[in-house]
This record gives C-alpha cells, sequence and structure tokens, in this order.
C-alpha cells in the first residue's frame, strides 16, 4: 500500500467482532515479533485463540494513571500473589477477576487522572483496570482493616494473564450506578417463571406516561430525569440544576432540546428491544466480599441517591430480596434471586454489588457463567418483578469439541505447532465466518414465540449454543447450528421483527406483540403534531424550538431561520440574571477594564467550546445538540451502525473530557480574576507584580480548592462572587442577541450550562425567591 509492506500485528476483541484489524509497517529496526515482544511475554498462551485475545488486551482504551513500584514513595506498591478464593468446583474461583486497591489511593491518586471521573469521587469504589499482563476490577478497601500492609494494589493470579514488562496502571472504566433497563428476553423469561404480563405493561405505560410529562413539568423533571439513565451523569447534573431553578422545559432551547433527545432516545428503545425503565433498580459492576461476613446467596448494595443532600452525595443501602441477572439473559436460570443484607463492615463501597465468597458454586457464574473481571449485574428491587419460581442454572464449564459437532481449530494448532501469523488470521478469518452470536438471539426469540415458551427444547438448546458463541473468540470452538432450529426466510416472524423485504410475518399477541403496538401508538402521536411545535398537556414548545429546525426523525438540529434565533434570543435572554450575577442591568459594571477582558474570555471560551462540539457531531454526523451532549443518539451514521455502543460511549467519553477542560478554564479564570491578575485576560494588573503576572498554569490542588469553595455558593466569599459574575458573562455569550454572530444559522445554548451551570443556579435560585 503507497509502496510499503504491512504486516498483521494484533486485533482487540471488539475488532475481532467489527471484522478489522492492526496491520503495521515494521520499519527502523522493528518487526512484529518484536512488537509482540515489548508488549508481553505470551508463552502461556496455548491456543491462537487465547494468543490473540491476550495481545488485544493491550489495544484496549484506558486512561494511565500510575506506575507499579515496590517502594513506598514511587509509584504504586503491587503485591501480585494474593490468593484467589475457591469454590468447591475446582474450575470455579469467587473471586475471578477481582482485586483491591487502598481506597485512599484510589480517591486521591487514581480517579483526579481520570478525565471522566464525576465531579464527586466518593462514587466510585471500584475500577476496572489492566496493568501491564493483569485486568479485571480493582474494588477499594480499607487495607488496614483487612490487615493488608506495605501495599496499595493487590492482584489475584486470576487476574495475570501473561508476563509484562511495562506495569502501568490504566483505567479501562468507573463503576457507576447505572440505570436499569428490561428487554424482550428478561420479560419472556419473567412471564415464564410467574410475573404476569400485566406487569409488563403497566410498567411501561409509567414509563410513557413520565417520558411525556418530562417535557412539560419541570419539578417532575427533576425527579425523573436522575433515574431514568441514557444521559451521561455530569450532564445530568447539570440539567438538574436548571430545573431545580425554575427553569421550564417548554421555555429553555438547551433544556428543551436534551430532554427531547432523552424522551426519542427512549421510545425507540422501548420500540426496538421492550427496554422498560426500571426505577428501583439498578445496574452495577460485580466485586467479592473480602471480609468473608456475606453468607451464600447474600450479597451488599449501597447505591448513590439521585438526590443530593445539602448539595452532597448521598446513599442507601437496599436490603431484602432482589432480583439479579447478568445481560445477556436467554436461560430461565439465568435470574436470580438473592437476600440484599445491611453490614456496617461494607458500608465504604459504593456502587458496587458485592458477591458472597461462600457456597458450592459461584452465583456469579450461575448468571450466564459471568464473572469478576468487569461484568455488570441488573439488581431489581421492584417487588413486583420478584420471580414467584426459579430454576436450576445451567452449567457454563467448557464445551467439548464433541457438543459442538464441529472441529476446534486445535487441528490447526497442531499443524503449526507454536502460534503463528497464519494461525491467528486463520482464527480470525473462522470468527468471521462462523460467529453465530447475534442469529442464535433473534433464533432465541422466534422461537420462544412460536413454541409459546422460553423453556422450550429449542429454547434451551439456543441458550447452550450461545454460551459457546459467547465464549468462541477465546475458545476457537465455534456454535454449530442444527438445521432443525435454522428457521429460513419463508417462516413467518412475529410483526415486532420489523422484518424488510416483504418477509412474511403475523400480528404477534403475546406480551411482547402488546408491547410493542403500545409503543407505536404512542410515536403515531408524536409524528402527527404539527412538524414545527409540538403540544404536550396543552402547552407548546415554539419557545424552546428557538428557530431551529427538525430533521427527518424529529429531532432538534443546530440549524435554523436566523431571523427567528435572533427573535427567539430578544425573547428568551434575561437581563435580570445577569445582574443577580454580579452585573449591572446592562451586564456591565464600574470596572470596564475587568468587563471587556472577561466579556472577551468568555466569548473566546463560547467560540472555542462550540468549535470542539461541532467537530465532534460531524465527525460522528450527529446533528442534535441535544443527542451530543446527552449521549442519546437516535441514528448514527452507518459506518457506526454496526457499534452503536461503542459509539455512544465515545462520544459521552469526548464531550465529558471537552466539558472537564472547559470547566478548569472556568475555575482557572476564576483564580486569576481573585488574584487580581487580569493581565491573564489581556488587561492591566491591578494586585500581582510585574514578574508574576503571566502564570497561566495553576495547579490541581488549586483548581479543587476553588472547586470545593464553589460548592457553597450562598457564602459572599470572594471565590463565588467572581465566579457568579464569569459564569453570568458565559450565558450572555451564549443567549445574549446583541453577542450572536450576524449571519451565522448554527446556534448552540449549552456552552454556559454545561459548564457553570452550578454557579448560574444561584442567580435564578435568587430569582426565583425574589432576592436581589
Amino acid at each position: 500500500l503507497g509502496g510499503k509492506t504491512y504486516h498483521f500485528l494484533a486485533y482487540s476483541s471488539s475488532q475481532l467482532k467489527e471484522q478489522s484489524m492492526w496491520l503495521v509497517c515494521a520499519e527502523r529496526g522493528w518487526s512484529v515479533d518484536s512488537m509482540r515482544d515489548l508488549m508481553g511475554d505470551f508463552s502461556m498462551c496455548e491456543s491462537p485463540s487465547k494468543y490473540a485475545a491476550r495481545v488485544g488486551q493491550c489495544f484496549s482504551t484506558t486512561v494511565t494513571v500510575s506506575t507499579r513500584s515496590h517502594r513506598r514513595n514511587d509509584g504504586l506498591r503491587v503485591k501480585d500473589d494474593l490468593p484467589d478464593i475457591p469454590s468447591s468446583i475446582e474450575s470455579l474461583v469467587h473471586s475471578d477477576g477481582c482485586g483491591l486497591i487502598r481506597h485512599e489511593v484510589l480517591l486521591k491518586s487514581v480517579l483526579p487522572l481520570v478525565p471522566y471521573a464525576p465531579r464527586f469521587k466518593s462514587d466510585i469504589s471500584a475500577i476496572q483496570f489492566r496493568c501491564g499482563g493483569a485486568k479485571g476490577v480493582l474494588v477499594g478497601w480499607d487495607f488496614d482493616t483487612l490487615g493488608i500492609q506495605n501495599y496499595d494494589v493487590c492482584l489475584r493470579p486470576s487476574q495475570i494473564k501473561f508476563k509484562a514488562k511495562y506495569s502501568t496502571l490504566e483505567v479501562v472504566s468507573l463503576a457507576t450506578r447505572g440505570a436499569y433497563h428490561l428487554n424482550r428476553q428478561v420479560i419472556l423469561l419473567g412471564t415464564h417463571l410467574g410475573i404476569s404480563g400485566e406487569v409488563f405493561l403497566s410498567l411501561q405505560d409509567e414509563m410513557m406516561s413520565s417520558l411525556n410529562r418530562m417535557l412539560v413539568d419541570a419539578r417532575f423533571a427533576a425527579q425523573y430525569v436522575p433515574f431514568i439513565g441514557g444521559i451521561d451523569a455530569e450532564i445530568v447534573t447539570s440539567l438538574c440544576d436548571m430545573l431545580a431553578s425554575g427553569l421550564k422545559p417548554s421555555r429553555d432551547p438547551f433544556l428543551y432540546s436534551c430532554l427531547h433527545a432523552t424522551r426519542s432516545h427512549h421510545l425507540m428503545g422501548l420500540r426496538k428491544k421492550a427496554r422498560i425503565h426500571v426505577k428501583d433498580g439498578a445496574v452495577l459492576m460485580g466485586g467479592i466480599d473480602e471480609t468473608g461476613l456475606l453468607e451464600e446467596n447474600q450479597i451488599f448494595i449501597q447505591v448513590s441517591k439521585h438526590t443530593k443532600e445539602n448539595n452532597k452525595p448521598a446513599y442507601e443501602v437496599i436490603t431484602g430480596r432482589v432480583m439479579v441477572a447478568k445481560h445477556p439473559v436467554i436461560h430461565p436460570g439465568d435470574l436470580r434471586m438473592l437476600e440484599a443484607v445491611d453490614l456496617p463492615e461494607l458500608r465504604g463501597v459504593k456502587n458496587v454489588v458485592l458477591f458472597s465468597q461462600h457456597g458450592h458454586r459461584p452465583v456469579t457464574n450461575m448468571m450466564s457463567g459471568s464473572d469478576l473481571d468487569g461484568d455488570e449485574f441488573a439488581i431489581c428491587w421492584d417487588r413486583r418483578l420478584f420471580l414467584p419460581r426459579t430454576v436450576e442454572a445451567m452449567s457454563y464449564d467448557s464445551h467439548s469439541p464433541d457438543e459442538t459437532g464441529l472441529l476446534p481449530l486445535s487441528v490447526l494448532e497442531e499443524e503449526f505447532g507454536v502460534t503463528t501469523n497464519e494461525a491467528l488470521v486463520r482464527h480470525f478469518i473462522n470468527h468471521a465466518k462462523n460467529d453465530n452470536l447475534g442469529k442464535i438471539s433473534m433464533l432465541w426469540l422466534d422461537h420462544a414465540i412460536d413454541k409459546g415458551s422460553a423453556s422450550c427444547s429449542e429454547c434451551l438448546e439456543l441458550a447452550a449454543l450461545h454460551s459457546i458463541s459467547v465464549d468462541f473468540p477465546k475458545s476457537s470452538i465455534p456454535a454449530k447450528l442444527p438445521d432443525r432450529l435454522v428457521l429460513g426466510s419463508t417462516f413467518p416472524r412475529a410483526h415486532w421483527r420489523e422484518k424488510a423485504g416483504g418477509s412474511p410475518s403475523f400480528h404477534c399477541r403475546s406480551i411482547v406483540g402488546r408491547l410493542y403496538d403500545n409503543v407505536l401508538h404512542e410515536l403515531k402521536v408524536m409524528s402527527d403534531q404539527d412538524e414545527s411545535s409540538f403540544n404536550w398537556g396543552g402547552g407548546s414548545d415554539k419557545d424552546a424550538m428557538a428557530g431551529r429546525y427538525r430533521d427527518r426523525n424529529g429531532q432538534i438540529i443546530m440549524q435554523g431561520n436566523e431571523e427567528k434565533i435572533l427573535r427567539a434570543k430578544k425573547s428568551l435572554f434575561d437581563p435580570s440574571l445577569v445582574h443577580r450575577l454580579g452585573w449591572s442591568m446592562d451586564g456591565k459594571s464600574q470596572d470596564d477594564d475587568l468587563h471587556r477582558c472577561l466579556l472577551d474570555f468568555a466569548l473566546e471560551q463560547r467560540n472555542d467550546f462550540e468549535d470542539e462540539l461541532v467537530e465532534l457531531m460531524n465527525q460522528y454526523h450527529i446533528k442534535s445538540e441535544g443527542e451530543v451532549v446527552t449521549g442519546c443518539v437516535l441514528e448514527y451514521h452507518k459506518l457506526h451502525q454496526r457499534k452503536r455502543y461503542d459509539a455512544s460511549e465515545q462520544v459521552k467519553m469526548r464531550f465529558r473530557a471537552i466539558v472537564r477542560r472547559y470547566r478548569d478554564e472556568f475555575l482557572t479564570a476564576v483564580f486569576h480574576v481573585v488574584q487580581g491578575n487580569i493581565a491573564y485576560f489581556g488587561g492591566e494588573a491591578t494586585a500581582l507584580s510585574s514578574e508574576d503576572i503571566f502564570v497561566e498554569d495553576v495547579s490541581v490542588e488549586e483548581l479543587d480548592r476553588i472547586e470545593d469553595a464553589l460548592a457553597d455558593l450562598t457564602s459572599q466569599s470572594t471565590i463565588a462572587r467572581v465566579a457568579s459574575r464569569i459564569a453570568a458573562l458565559y450565558y450572555m455569550a451564549s443567549y445574549s442577541p446583541e453577542l450572536h454572530r450576524e449571519g451565522d444559522r448554527t446556534v448552540l445554548f449549552s456552552f454556559p450550562w454545561v459548564v457553570t451551570s452550578d454557579v448560574i443556579h444561584l442567580g435564578l435560585q435568587l430569582k426565583l425567591n425574589g432576592k436581589n
């Protein structure tokens, strides 16, 4: 290619699914083998598939936070031989994939270096990580209480996959509370295990009613938005600040576009997958109880409350019976009923589900054959969804080649003797040809509807094949579908399958079909509304549209009619808010130089922020500001359709990093104004000596101090007053008609809210309470 020869290097697990790989042009003394040697020693990998999986481990997207060391003041001190906790089954351990990290190290040394970490670090008690050849989960514990001395991180043998020369701790993801949504498989299995179909219909009706009410009732939206999920946690905070301040969705264009995108996203989820939100539920990363206090079939859950107390995070411990599952759920035994208990010794762990280290078989393995290397578990404490009965869990032990009826690649391994490039490429091709995971899942739905039971012999056989297919990337054993399970194109499918190309279908009257029909009715109501303005409960959204257009899916895009945009800004802009945040009614003060410098700074920040936002939107072909801000993207470009989830997570992560950067710029500006360093903005210094004027780098500790000071904006501290005045100019930059760029048909409103919503919240509260 271009006169150069490229050689196969590796592929990650996600690349294997997407049928892509890394090719390199090895130059300057490098070779493919030397590159792999630098990654680690993979000699312990006994097959090409396992070898490929371990090499692919090095290509996961991570954030580097520290290096390991054996000395106290030089990186992290890592113990890599903490024993695993065995079960009665020789091949299974209770602690598979789970290690420990000192709690204070997690909070003070790791999380501050993760750009997408939440504002309140105490919400995080575990991370999914990679460190050299080790991977899995690290849960934060008080090492002194556990009797662990002289170490910051403890790894178990089940976490160490290969030996590596480098040993940098890298964060893959953070353990946070996720919203729990049902799907078609869980609904069909739930009805089979005794849950009434009316329960699911009632839950869906509640959800659709709430989604509609959210667009017109600010008070209700403030309570509902944190529960619904889909929206990035940091944006939830901004939206709740706006809603709690009395702003109405039908009045503010940014608030409305975010809530509208959220509603559309969840309605599409109901239509495509019956994703019914469960308010009394959560999705949490799994960990092991290191104290040994939890008894068999007991778990510990402490989750973040969606409403903060005194502007600080609050938590609740869940107790009593709970339903627990690990998606995908495809066997009746994958749904388990466990007992959640409250133990004071475990209350330091938040937003993680801790499992017991006791029992014949790890309970995690009973749920879809999962472990604790980063798997997330759905927990439900809504009594309506408790299972009247349960069945024995399926065995998820490794399947022998005889069970599949198809020879594994062991034949190939014998042919080459050792793992070679040819063997790795053959495994890649074999997987591309024989990956049946998606097909098996859809056949399971078809047979469950056709036979009228999710536990028919066909569904149980497909569940076993599903397990084999999930393990295919590492085992080299593909799941061969018997002809008797394959349903041809002429076989009639349920109407909710939305099969294209004139395939025969029938109107399915099962619970899934009834749920689908109800959603279609709701979507029809929405499409029948006036194209330029929807009406919800008698209210109009014309003000919130702010002159913007809708696309063919009804989403609010960032382009509009310039005349209408300008007219909307004249109506929306609130000079009294600027006044309550510290300026005179015309947005100025006695210090004209300060005002000029800070306004220029605000406009520059707005322009840079919007340029980065538009660049992100263009990269993923997103046209709606509400979609990119919330991460609730209704329709991706065809380049990203096959990896929608990955694209959604990337959009959220990129936007979160943008917001964090401009929040730091805001805090830095507050610091310089407080210090009197107006030269930082291009003005004349008022307090500092000339040699101190151009100090632009402010320490992380100083920014944290300012952030902490802003936690109590009702105080009359200098920091609070300065922050309020700068936030007011951020608001002016986006909303003032006088500052609108002439001839610009593109309009964005997110800048002041995603960066300084907590500060603007103060001015809105003063207005709401009638104070000056």
